[in-house]
């Protein structure tokens, strides 16, 4: 126990009142002995029992995955956080027993005697001391990194705590347009994340270096990755950034869609005056002339546009597919002959 008491021994002499004495804890004997002759006078002696009932200070170290101070649901114990009674109120000075938290965060200092006491934590690497004395229940809040206890006699003291904090990790999606495609993510090599444009993730993880890796979409391409961490290691898809206890770093991963190359239809309308169905030399170009590309498939109109003064028509950024053109002439024109010569110019 952290307080154990001298083992009393008194010797007595012949026509004297000899007395051995002591305070216990639960357990220890005090004697009180009286001889009227020589005899050496123990605390082993049989005797009655004086001893305090003793107390105990606990209890827990979690993380605070939203750094609000207090102990929620689904927020987990910290293992292996050295805890350390002092005696006394104040932390300063060495301490009179140390312990590490057990795999649920928890742990227990017990066999005290009432008085004064003071609880700390190490602070391990990659955390930072959540918010203390939040809220109206103390037995839910942090109280590091120091806390004074004054115990009882038989007081058990379970709600000296400590909440961590580690750092933010966020990363979101932008694209060049609207969609509604669904990106892959990993973050850390192990947790897998779809976000559609606009959408974002965060993470509360205890400080250190964490990787994101964007999955290959087919029809897109990764064209930047922007980060607020000032030195982070780009690799391909993957950005690896160090997440400071208490900071928050992150990435905005930015794609665009591969545009399949466009192609251009064309060209001449022109007066077949000697009504070959061949382009002449010297036949000239009629303005005016409407002409519609319209889907092979479904008849739907693609883009139209009418010849310019010299006959000519261009029909651009006309995306890969099967098209057929349809001319509408002015009033009082009639179309040449197709398909005629060997050349399709």
């Amino acid at each position: 126990p952290p307080r154990l008491l001298r083992r009393q021994r008194q010797m007595c002499i012949r026509d004297r009142e000899c007395t051995a004495s002591g305070v216990a804890t639960i357990g220890q004997y005090a004697n009180i002995g009286t001889v009227d002759t020589d005899q050496e006078v123990t605390d082993e002696d049989p005797s009655h029992y004086v001893g305090y009932e003793v107390g105990s200070i606990g209890d827990y170290v979690w993380f605070d995955a939203d750094k609000d101070g207090i102990q929620d649901i689904g927020e987990d114990g910290v293992a292996g956080v050295t805890v350390n009674l002092h005696e006394g109120r104040s932390c300063d000075g060495e301490a009179m027993a140390s312990m590490a938290t057990d795999a649920s965060g928890l742990y227990l200092f017990d066999e005290l005697v009432a008085g004064a006491y003071c609880i700390s934590f190490d602070l391990p690497a990659g955390y930072a001391f959540a918010p203390a004395d939040q809220g109206a229940d103390d037995g839910v809040d942090s109280d590091a990194p120091n806390s004074t206890v004054l115990l009882a006699e038989g007081q058990n003291d379970l709600s000296v705590d400590a909440g961590l904090v580690g750092g933010d990790v966020f990363f979101e999606k932008e694209t060049d347009v609207d969609t509604e495609t669904t990106f892959g993510f990993v973050f850390d090599g192990t947790q897998e994340v779809d976000l559609q444009s606009g959408e974002s993730a965060t993470f509360h993880v205890p400080g250190g270096t964490y990787s994101i890796t964007e999955l290959v979409v087919d029809g897109w391409e990764l064209v930047n990755i922007i980060c607020n961490d000032e030195a982070p290691e780009i690799e391909g898809s993957t950005v690896s950034l160090f997440v400071p206890a208490g900071g928050s770093v992150g990435c905005t991963f930015v794609n665009n869609e591969i545009q399949e190359p466009l192609g251009v239809i064309g060209d001449f309308v022109w007066n077949d005056t000697n009504e070959n169905g061949i382009q002449d030399e010297g036949e000239p170009g009629i303005e005016g002339v409407t002409v519609e590309l319209l889907d092979a498939n479904t008849d739907a109109l693609i883009i139209a546009t009418t010849t310019d003064g010299n006959g000519i028509y261009v029909l651009g950024n006309v995306p890969a597919g099967s098209y057929y053109l349809q001319f509408t002439g002015p009033a009082g024109w009639e179309f040449t002959l197709v398909d005629q010569g060997s050349s399709d110019l």
